[in-house]
């Protein structure tokens, strides 16, 4: 073989060999942007350790709706908080490796028990398994910041940031005790204190108390209009509802026209706890919520004296 073919064939291996390095790192690089692939109208099931594992969540399809649980309360998720989450798994890209090595973990919180670690299932078994770690802001790009990494592999991907990824059980709970339909037009609205009560009725002259004493009718529709979305902030899972009738303190009970029942909402009121009324609505029977009285206790429960007409 003469020197020129020699070198012929030297080039030729040389590009080939360049050429394979361009398409490798074109599919690490496609590889790295597709971290996480996932069609999520098949998912069935997702587990969630949250962060140093303080709890498991499960969340289940089954059919139409999603069950959410923590081991010890099974509920009906709600629908848009599910949505959420499978919203965030589907736009997973990785923005650029951050780490190689397993001594960064921590740096990152992406180690065994330091991050939240989600399990996806479909049909076909565990489809994805990871950690989310550190959340922060990139100060230079204006953007939030996650890190993730997949059990069993030592790198960590920069992720843009998803805190749907890490919520907690109540996340997926549903928290509504007062809503309104819409067009829903509240006629009459009653709070039983003890063995007293306060009976506001809308007329065509405007609103009347006990259906004898006006009141300041702009004050009242400015309650009603808070009354169209009301959620609780934290969940009394602890009260005993056993006790429940010999707790209660008071009763807020709306009727109108788009409301097929009464909207009922009960307070009850136990001393031993930190934030003692505790809430309850016949809109949302499986939870049961607790505030201080300063919070949504105070949102609900007015004192009827606030409605009269000012002297």
């Amino acid at each position: 073989m003469n020197k020129k073919t020699v070198l012929l064939v030297f080039l030729a291996s040389l590009g080939i060999y360049a050429l394979t390095q361009v398409f490798a790192s074109r599919k690490i690089d496609h590889f790295q942007a597709e971290l996480i692939n996932l069609d999520t109208a098949v998912v069935q099931t997702v587990i969630i350790n949250t962060k140093k594992d303080l709890e498991e969540i499960t969340l289940s399809r089954e059919g139409q709706i999603w069950i959410a649980s923590n081991g010890k309360i099974n509920v009906r998720a709600v629908s848009t908080e599910v949505d959420k989450l499978l919203s965030a798994l589907s736009l997973i890209r990785s923005k650029r490796i951050a780490a190689k090595v397993a001594e960064k973990w921590s740096e990152y919180e992406v180690g065994q028990g330091e991050g939240t670690r989600l399990r996806v299932y479909t049909n076909a078994g565990l489809v994805y398994d990871f950690i989310v770690g550190k959340f922060g802001f990139n100060q230079q790009s204006q953007r939030s910041i996650s890190y993730l990494r997949l059990t069993g592999e030592k790198e960590v991907y920069a992720i843009d940031g998803f805190q749907a990824l890490s919520r907690g059980f109540d996340a997926y709970r549903n928290k509504v005790l007062s809503k309104l339909t819409k067009g829903a037009q509240v006629t009459t609205f009653s709070f039983l204190n003890g063995d007293t009560s306060f009976v506001f009725s809308r007329h065509p002259e405007g609103w009347l108390l006990n259906d004898q004493e006006t009141v300041n009718s702009a004050k009242v529709e400015s309650y009603l209009t808070t009354l169209e979305k009301i959620s609780g902030n934290v969940f009394a899972d602890d009260f005993d509802e056993t006790q429940a009738s010999e707790k209660q303190i008071n009763q807020l009970q709306l009727e109108g026209d788009q409301l097929p029942v009464p909207i009922l909402i009960r307070a009850y009121l136990d001393t031993t706890r930190t934030n003692p009324y505790v809430l309850h609505s016949s809109l949302n029977k499986e939870a049961w919520f607790s505030s201080d009285s300063s919070g949504v206790y105070l949102s609900i429960f007015k004192d009827p004296v606030v409605f009269r007409e000012e002297e």
